[in-house]
């Protein structure tokens, strides 16, 4: 559905799914892009589907059965098509007794492509990325910040990072409370990282219990371990491996192009939102 003057538009909480099955569920006003997966879409009276395909592509599918779409933002590429003509839409909310004076509302097809900002958490594993990379690299810090903008446009680096840039500006579904960018991060630096911590400490306290009780030997291998744990932010190989399986599964799960269908408003929620 689609106002200019109003908005019926509830929250609800996104679920994650794999796959939609093709054909017209949920009453939706087109068939779901082939091949999308679905989440629960921000609004009762739409579903939303995300495509590794191009906007481009997209649009294209669309056209052949709905017509040409508007581009409805002058900076971003968004675009609508109605589904069903507005009269229509408008005659049906009538017979529900849902006025709307001069405003015009729509039911049809939103497709959304490249964001106006990158996404921060795809950005942060990009900038661990080339951290990695310049461990490598034992002198460069002392040489300073010349050094280092060189070192940054090394070709095999530039690369790499030109083959999952693309990541920076696409969509991630959500998965229970959290988009999938997020859950990847954690599983990826924010669960080992604690984890490790958390075992430091517990070998801290270990180590010191050994060594009041004499136990050298074992203390010592507790140590061996300690510094294991602590050498992890300076392992550059580490690092790098980490940083290349996150972008790796992030590409795996990020969108290029989400689309958002309407419901056919016979179907449309009308329940005002409580306060």
């Amino acid at each position: 559905m689609r106002s200019y003057c109003y908005s019926l538009f509830f929250v609800l909480t996104l679920q994650f799914a794999v796959c939609y099955s093709q054909g017209k569920k949920d009453s939706l006003v087109a068939v779901p892009y082939p091949g999308s997966i679905t989440e629960s879409s921000v609004e009762l009276n739409s579903r939303t589907f995300y495509s590794k395909d191009s906007i481009e592509k997209v649009k294209a599918h669309y056209t052949k059965s709905l017509g040409a779409f508007e581009k409805t933002s002058q900076d971003l590429p968004v675009y609508f098509r109605e589904a069903i003509p507005s009269n229509e839409v408008m005659d049906v909310l009538a017979k529900k007794g849902v006025e709307f004076g001069e405003t015009r509302v729509y039911a049809g097809v939103t497709l959304s492509g490249k964001g106006f900002n990158p996404n921060g958490t795809v950005v942060k594993v990009l900038e661990k990325f080339k951290g990695a990379y310049l461990m490598r690299f034992k002198n460069v810090a002392a040489e300073g910040l010349s050094a280092i903008t060189k070192r940054l446009e090394d070709a095999g680096l530039k690369k790499t990072i030109a083959r999952y840039e693309h990541v920076e500006w696409e969509y991630f579904p959500l998965a229970k409370e959290k988009h999938m960018n997020e859950v990847i991060f954690e599983k990826y630096f924010v669960a080992p990282e604690e984890a490790a911590t958390k075992e430091e400490q517990e070998l801290a306290k270990k180590m010191g219990e050994l060594s009041t009780q004499g136990k050298y030997d074992e203390a010592m291998k507790v140590g061996n371990r300690m510094t294991e744990l602590s050498s992890r932010h300076s392992d550059a190989q580490r690092n790098w491996d980490n940083a290349i399986k996150c972008l790796q599964e992030m590409d795996k799960n990020a969108y290029a192009t989400k689309i958002v269908i309407d419901m056919h408003p016979s179907k449309w929620d009308l329940t005002p939102p409580k306060n």
